[in-house]
């Protein structure tokens, strides 16, 4: 399935998981939403409960900076114009999903959190993973 932008130039993006399965479209220049970014909804809900952990010390602080690192990184990704540059984005981002999927191994984190991770690990794992199609 491909999505039109309404203005001619105007960068759009259909992420595939699959044939014809729109994964997440980019907002076009004048800011319409299209569709929401899922992936990065779920990164910004995951950087909060990583925020609330009662953590001190240098583990604390990487587990921050990679559970940033996670919405940040999604997030240039989608502003990027290609395929290529996209994914380079996105591949960052899974790879702080993995670091902080290891650090909530290494401070014992409750389940809840832990799934939360697995959830956001395999929603990015499949952005690296897609068809993404520049209209």
């Amino acid at each position: 399935m491909l999505v039109e932008s309404e203005e001619r130039g105007s960068p759009s993006f259909v992420f595939f998981d699959g044939p014809s399965f729109v994964r997440a479209i980019e907002k076009n220049k004048r800011g319409k939403d299209m569709k929401t970014f899922r992936t990065l909804e779920l990164a910004i809900e995951f950087h909060e409960k990583v925020e609330s952990l009662k953590l001190t010390g240098h583990m604390r602080d990487q587990l921050s900076r990679a559970a940033s690192s996670v919405a940040l990184n999604l997030a240039e990704g989608n502003g990027k114009p290609s395929e290529k540059e996209k994914k380079r984005f996105y591949q960052i981002a899974y790879a702080s999903v993995k670091e902080t999927q290891t650090i909530l191994r290494l401070i014992k984190a409750d389940d809840d959190i832990k799934a939360l991770a697995d959830r956001l690990g395999a929603s990015a794992y499949k952005l690296v993973k897609a068809r993404i199609v520049v209209l």
